[in-house]
């Protein structure tokens, strides 16, 4: 049996310790949080590397403690000056504030586990890919972490791993702003469109959009293609759309600040790997309401094939190619599964919803640890 230990909590502290990749993966969702946070009597700190891409997800009145990463034999003097300012910042606002260290990237996973240990925190862990459970740093210190937290119950399904058995791992969606109508094929005075959003790596599957447009475009030669992102693929990836003929078709974009906006200027969405680290484009994508055509054993949630989206093989340009057609020869049906994805998304991945279930695990842990254990009676 359990009681609280007095009738008021101490204030809580939530530390975010993220990187690049938080920076490259889910901004936007960051910042939402962080956005959400403020009228929930949560201060919040933001640990991140000192780098301007970084530093971009800052919002609101979070703290902001930046670190330089540090090599040996310099790294535990730097660690522990990262720890002191992160008390001072956690003194400033109550000396007995209850902390929790969210860890939103695998790969700074001993740093949170560090700084949970000095702090005497609560931890929790962010998952975005079925590899991140076998990441060398979660798995030399995933016994110290009180919750998990995965963006999707596909990918909370996927995880398999006998350490998992005795952890409690929640599933929070990425949130986004659906808009009032699906942007699929909005405007049938404009070429149609396709986009692909993602980092632009070996593996992103961008190449597989590329080949098979090849084919849509002797269907629909006026098809336009963005390709948005970057990264060490795009020489490569530029170099076959040249190759394809496809200069005329293809828009390489680069990173784009208000890329949100080039969503909803698109009528397809494409995901053409299912093996790429879980990301906010789709998510959007879904909320902006466009037709997305996806690969079997994709990490995200509400995707049924002809009902939400068209599902193909994994990687294979003549399937990825009939579906584009599809979509193309018939625009009705197109709004049709847009639109039923658009009302899944804003049923489930509303900015309010997001920011109420992280709340939850938040309140939920400060209540564990506020509890002192009342001896019974024999």
């Amino acid at each position: 049996m359990t009681a609280p230990q007095n009738d008021k909590q101490p204030p809580l502290v939530l530390c975010l310790v993220g990187d690049e990749r938080v920076a490259e993966r889910c901004p936007t969702t960051v910042r939402y949080l962080q956005i959400g946070l403020i009228d929930e009597a949560i201060h919040t700190l933001l640990v991140l590397p000192e780098t301007a891409r970084a530093e971009s997800l800052i919002s609101g009145p979070t703290t902001a403690i930046t670190y330089r990463h540090a090599q040996w034999p310099f790294h535990h003097w730097a660690r522990r000056s990262l720890i002191a300012r992160i008390r001072q910042a956690i003194d400033a606002v109550h000396r007995d504030a209850h902390v929790i260290i969210h860890c939103l990237a695998a790969p700074v996973f001993t740093l949170a586990a560090d700084l949970a240990a000095a702090l005497s925190a609560d931890l929790i862990l962010n998952i975005s890919a079925r590899t991140d459970i076998n990441h060398p740093a979660v798995v030399a210190r995933l016994k110290d972490a009180a919750t998990l937290v995965t963006p999707s119950e596909r990918l909370r399904q996927a995880l398999d791993a006998p350490e998992m058995a005795e952890k409690t791992v929640e599933c929070v969606r990425f949130g986004a702003v659906a808009t009032n109508i699906p942007a699929a094929f909005n405007s049938p005075q404009l070429a149609p469109a396709v986009i692909y959003a993602g980092s632009l790596t070996l593996h992103c599957g961008a190449d597989t959009l590329l080949r098979a447009a090849k084919q849509v475009l002797n269907d629909h030669p006026n098809l336009l293609i963005f390709i948005l992102g970057k990264g060490p693929a795009e020489p490569s990836l530029r170099q076959l759309a040249g190759t394809l003929g496809l200069h005329a078709n293809v828009t390489f974009t680069g990173r784009l600040e208000h890329w949100q906006t080039a969503l909803s200027a698109a009528d397809i969405f494409c995901m053409p790997n299912a093996h790429t680290p879980y990301r906010e484009e789709p998510i959007h994508a879904f909320a902006a309401g466009l037709a997305v055509v996806a690969p079997e054993d994709s990490l995200y949630d509400n995707l049924l094939d002809e009902q939400t989206a068209l599902i193909f093989p994994d990687r294979d340009d003549d399937e990825l190619a009939r579906r584009l057609r599809r979509l193309l020869d018939d625009q009705e049906f197109a709004r049709t599964i847009a639109a039923t994805l658009q009302a899944a998304a804003r049923a489930n991945n509303s900015v309010a919803r997001m920011v109420a279930e992280h709340v939850r695990i938040y309140r939920n842990l400060q209540s564990h640890s506020s509890t002192i254990p009342i001896p019974t009676s024999r």
